[in-house]
């Protein structure tokens, strides 16, 4: 009697090559991925995707963008683009938050900040 082949899996790929894939996705995409095991939700938090991010596909509120600073942007961001508002608050957290930026680049950025009214 022959034996039956396995069904191919994703679970049989090496995280090398997720990571290569994951890569290749849209943010929002890899985002959505995230969703799916835990194991790519581990693979999606990994430092290597998270290098060069361009947010300048998507218009992301200021909440949503704190949430991507806390859980995702940490010391390994190199270059971040993006477009949309952000606060003077939110600035100085991605300077905490990413003290390895070398490249911002800010396209049609609305700039919210307080007025010191001495």
């Amino acid at each position: 009697m022959a034996a039956v082949a396995a069904e191919p899996s994703l679970d049989a790929l090496p995280d090398s090559l997720l990571l290569e894939i994951l890569s290749q996705l849209p943010l929002r995409e890899r985002l959505r991925g995230a969703r799916v095991c835990r194991r790519w939700c581990r693979l999606v938090q990994d430092k290597v995707l998270w290098r060069h991010v361009d947010l300048t596909p998507y218009e992301i509120s200021l909440k949503n963008l704190r949430h991507l600073l806390q859980h995702h942007l940490r010391s390994n961001v190199r270059t971040l683009k993006m477009r949309g508002t952000l606060s003077e608050a939110l600035l100085q957290d991605l300077g905490k938050k990413c003290p390895g930026l070398q490249r911002l680049c800010l396209l049609c950025t609305k700039l919210r900040y307080k007025i010191d009214s001495r």
